[in-house]
């Protein structure tokens, strides 16, 4: 299938992320904990300077380029921090029920595995616990990685072994559908061969991607202004209640585009189940 050398994924997953977080960080920067407010003032360092005509050029070369470093970055923190809590979406919409989160499952794991574990629960930190006490607790995380019903799962079970047979390959008795990356070879096929199918891949593609980049953008954010916050706290002062309901409304925000890179995760592997089920030459 041809794709335009610019796509919708370049703008979503790259252009608008970096763009986002130039301003974030540039708040960060710019302004003091106890001066959030001072944000849109009228003086020359305020936040419309950068889009002046002189500065738009260079604001949208760096914001793509600052786009694909978040975008890689997430790829190896936000998502891998998930494949650690519930496994692949392949792996949790087949099993039985709901999984559970094995991110502090230490059992046979190397040292250096689990100080990563720990490591990246740090850095998402508004993540981790907002997994814990809105996901666990109110059981949120049951939805957004519910399993699929056992008659689509059936479905899907009769139709695989006929992909198989189709495209020359074999597997193991000893194999079960959670200990290869089957999802891979059923994408593979039916994006090529469906495109109505492969349309939907695409855009759940660009809006996990896009996702999956905002969460770590306000995830750092979120970091900056704690740490930035913890370093100004005036022991003779009152605290400032602003500054801190503003922190925790950026976690919030942050653990809310977590979920939605999940939602989009479980859909875009949720459509390449579904185009192999309605194949009607399989």
């Amino acid at each position: 299938m041809s794709k335009n050398p610019f796509s919708l994924y370049d703008f979503l997953g790259y252009a608008f992320p970096g763009a986002i977080s130039i301003i974030l960080f540039w708040f960060i920067l710019r302004v003091s904990p106890n001066s959030i407010y001072d944000l849109l003032n009228n003086n020359n360092d305020n936040l419309f300077s950068l889009f002046k005509p002189n500065n738009l050029i260079l604001l949208i070369l760096a914001s793509y380029v600052a786009g694909h470093l978040f975008a890689y970055l997430s790829s190896l923190i936000v998502e891998r921090f998930s494949l650690w809590n519930y496994d692949y979406p392949s792996s949790y919409l087949m099993a039985k029920e709901s999984p559970k989160s094995n991110l502090f499952n230490f059992k046979n794991l190397e040292i250096v595995k689990i100080f990563w574990r720990i490591i990246f629960c740090f850095v998402l930190f508004p993540i981790s616990i907002c997994s814990f006490l809105i996901g666990k607790c109110l059981r949120i995380n049951s939805y957004v990685i519910r399993s699929l019903d056992e008659t689509t799962q059936r479905h899907l079970k009769e139709k695989y072994p006929g992909l198989l047979k189709k495209l020359n390959l074999s597997v193991s008795d000893k194999e079960t559908l959670n200990n290869y990356d089957y999802h891979r070879i059923i994408y593979h096929y039916e994006y090529e061969k469906q495109s109505k199918h492969s349309k939907k891949m695409d855009n759940y593609v660009a809006l996990y991607g896009f996702l999956r980049s905002l969460a770590l953008i306000f995830t750092l954010f979120f970091d900056c202004l704690l740490i930035k916050g913890i370093l100004s706290i005036n022991w003779r002062m009152p605290f400032d209640w602003k500054m801190i309901i503003f922190i925790t409304i950026c976690g919030l925000i942050a653990y809310t585009f977590y979920l939605g890179f999940i939602k989009f995760y479980r859909r875009f592997t949720l459509e390449s189940f579904m185009a192999l089920i309605t194949d009607p030459e399989i």
